[in-house]
């Protein structure tokens, strides 16, 4: 394969993605890549599903959303619903453009936060041909709760307390931190899942966690209809996403498939969890995007 930094504008500023191209390509399908809660496009996740997909034949295109990473956007690490949104639909026009990409044969690709996105998008656009939503929150009530149980109450109010204008931590650093995600397993963020991340920062802004605008990425609440092939996969012991949440929701859909495995939601991130759940994925684009254009 070969690569190609692509910039695309959104709104008034500008995203940076990386394009993987298989050397054997023709015009064909293609997947977009987007990184979780916090995350960033050169997080290992990112990095691993857009080469395994791109080993099967498929064009992948990794970005960051705005105010992460290498894209543009103040104040930075601020997460918005509306502007990831936005940034996913710029994407697909982006990629779309390409003479490389056959515009009817694109999936959508999300990880944690963004596997939330796929679905919403995929809505929206009408023309995506499959989605995969990895480790997803598909009730977010459900999943909150979890995540704001790994916290006591002092903590919960020390953390509250941060200025809006400053970040809050995403995982503990040191013993006596809040942080966003303080489950055992959640300092794997920084040491596996982005380890070799050198555009990750270990926080986001703390006004993204109470302007009410995260409600809007729950598909529990808000979709009411899944109307293409989509790939829910869950971890068996997810101690952010709530799984019972996303199998409930999965359950309401015959055109969602679900595939678990035996890890926590960081576990995932990891060999061996890692190869299978990359594996069922590339698989079913293969089926759902190059088997349409045979």
């Amino acid at each position: 394969m070969h690569t190609q930094t692509i910039t695309f504008p959104s709104g008034n500023d500008t995203c940076h993605g990386t394009l993987r191209i298989p050397d054997s390509n023709q015009r064909g399908a293609a997947v977009i890549l987007a990184h979780g809660f916090g995350g960033t496009a050169d997080c290992d996740s990112l990095i691993d599903a857009a080469e395994q997909f791109c080993r099967h034949g498929l064009v992948s295109f990794a970005f960051d959303y705005r105010t992460f990473g290498r894209s543009g956007g103040e104040p930075r690490q601020n997460i918005s619903v509306a502007m990831q949104r936005e940034d996913y639909h710029a994407a697909l026009a982006c990629l779309r453009s390409l003479e490389l990409v056959e515009p009817d044969r694109i999936g959508l690709w999300g990880t944690s936060f963004s596997g939330g996105h796929t679905l919403f998008v995929a809505q929206e656009d009408g023309r995506i041909a499959a989605a995969v939503a990895q480790v997803p929150a598909l009730d977010l009530v459900r999943s909150s709760k979890q995540i704001h149980d790994h916290r006591t109450a002092d903590e919960t109010a020390r953390m509250q307390a941060i200025p809006s204008s400053e970040l809050v931590k995403l995982v503990i650093d040191q013993p006596g931190d809040v942080a966003v995600f303080m489950s055992e397993h959640s300092v794997d963020f920084r040491t596996v899942e982005a380890k070799n991340a050198k555009t990750w920062v270990n926080g986001v802004l703390s006004e993204s966690l109470t302007s009410g605008d995260l409600a809007e990425n729950d598909p529990n609440t808000k979709i009411d209809d899944v109307t293409i092939p989509t790939l829910v996969q869950v971890a068996r012991h997810d101690e952010l996403n709530s799984t019972p949440g996303s199998l409930d929701f999965a359950g309401r859909f015959d055109t969602i498939t679900v595939r678990s495995y035996d890890c926590d939601h960081f576990g995932i991130y990891a060999s061996p969890h890692k190869d299978h759940a990359l594996r069922d994925s590339a698989a079913f684009f293969v089926e759902h995007l190059q088997g349409q254009l045979a």
